[in-house]
């Protein structure tokens, strides 16, 4: 049996009691099967299109943990769209770059690293990626000597310091786009930069435009750029800054401001896909339209009171929770006016309605019962939680915003047990009244 044979065999197995029956090998051929099978294990469900390939060569495993998934390679691919020319400067494992690709007469993959080359001039020809060039060298390099304008160039700086702790700042990854910005404006119709989900996105978007007014250009140039922030699986995973640069307008060419053009935001997860400017980010107040009464199961919520709910003929109350692409964009008062639902306070980043809006992007909770904190509120809030249960020790799943206890302060508190069907919101309403809210998933 040749060693791909080994491989093709024994890939569902268990790593860790696969090395042991390799006992007896050469090192270097043990080290291959298990970095393999390994790294096949990885892939199948992170990226399941390059999983399929019996032929790829996996890396090591540091490699596969930094690349990206196939959903934010997939969304990149959408974005990068078509053209001519493909430049990805920081090729890394090439997973970002066989998705662009797919849509370019010429890709270019440049990475430093002489193995993951390697790995690229093996593995791309496989994926049907016959335009692929593979250079080995460095990214800035191979920027500044490039003769023709490029599509679309993508870049992925690496985000850690000399101490290998993790960097977030634009300005502070490897290669410094802020530097390149200048070259890269030139070098490209288009940019396309990923960055750390932690990113101080106000500060990234004021160092990119001061950096384009201050750099010396031929020509003044306007920049419009669009905010990628891109979720899977419940968290933000990556921001994208798509950075477009065209002539600037005669009004714009001669203020101080020639970089400044327009922004949009976008947030995108496997259930939303939103565009909007960023002067729809500005917190949202807690008000009704002018045109209209508020519903009754609001009025008691703005006085700082509990309104009755659960009871027969009581009232009915629908809770949102948005998803983690809209906290992070901080587009409160949009989700307001777009969804017709009404925040319980301005920091609280939750919200009510009397009708389910089965539209709103994330969670969506019918509420059982709210209390406020008092003793005998709490303990009346848990004799019902006790009834509806059937049990004594009352199970949920907890969370808290603009709260000033912690969750597990809060547990403790309660004496509440993790786990069942219900989902508990402990958040501060309108008049800064604290309430305990218990839901289910509506």
């Amino acid at each position: 049996m040749t060693t791909q044979e080994y491989i093709l065999s024994h890939r569902e197995d268990n790593v860790q009691q696969l090395a042991l029956s390799l006992h007896g090998r050469p090192t270097e051929e043990a080290r291959y099967i298990l970095q393999q099978i390994e790294g096949w294990q990885r892939l199948r469900t992170k990226v399941p299109t390059w999983a399929a390939v019996e032929e790829l060569i996996y890396p090591v495993r540091l490699s596969l943990e930094q690349c990206s998934s196939e959903a934010t390679a997939c969304y990149k691919a959408e974005v990068a769209g078509q053209g001519r020319l493909l430049v990805d400067l920081t090729g890394g494992l090439g997973v970002d770059f066989s998705f662009m690709a797919r849509g370019y007469e010429r890709a270019v993959y440049v990475e430093r690293n002489a193995d993951l080359c390697q790995l690229a001039r093996h593995n791309l020809p496989l994926l049907s990626l016959p335009q692929a060039e593979v250079v080995e060298g460095d990214g800035v390099a191979y920027l500044q000597s490039m003769e023709e304008r490029a599509s679309l160039i993508f870049l992925d700086p690496y985000r850690r310091d000399d101490a290998g702790r993790k960097t977030v700042r634009i300005e502070d990854c490897t290669p410094n786009v802020l530097e390149l910005l200048p070259l890269l404006l030139q070098r490209s119709v288009r940019i396309l930069v990923k960055l750390s989900p932690m990113l101080d996105i106000t500060q990234a978007l004021r160092s990119l435009r001061a950096e384009a007014d201050r750099s010396s250009c031929a020509e003044a140039v306007e920049l419009s750029i669009t905010v990628h922030i891109v979720g899977a699986k419940g968290e933000v995973k990556e921001i994208l800054l798509e950075i477009t640069p065209s002539p600037a307008s005669p009004s714009n060419i001669s203020s101080t401001t020639s970089s400044s053009g327009p922004t949009t935001i976008i947030c995108h997860d496997e259930d939303t896909h939103i565009v909007f400017s960023p002067s729809d980010t500005h917190p949202a107040e807690v008000s009704f339209p002018a045109d209209s009464q508020p519903a009754e199961v609001f009025l008691p919520l703005k006085r700082g009171e509990v309104p009755p709910l659960g009871a027969e003929g009581g009232l009915c109350l629908f809770l949102y929770e948005p998803s983690p692409v809209l906290m992070k964009a901080g587009c409160f008062r949009l989700l307001a006016q777009r969804y017709g639902v009404v925040p319980l306070h301005a920091n609280s980043h939750l919200y009510v309605s009397e009708k389910l809006q089965t539209d709103f992007p994330g969670r969506r909770f019918r509420v059982l019962a709210v209390s406020g904190l008092g003793k005998r509120e709490q303990r009346d809030f848990l004799s019902a939680a006790q009834a509806r249960q059937g049990s004594k020790r009352v199970r949920a799943n907890l969370a808290v915003r603009n709260f000033p206890l912690s969750v597990d302060e809060l547990r403790r508190r309660l004496k509440l047990a993790e786990g069942g069907s219900e989902y508990w919101f402990a958040t501060t309403a309108e008049g800064e009244k604290h309430i305990l809210l218990a839901c289910k998933k509506a």
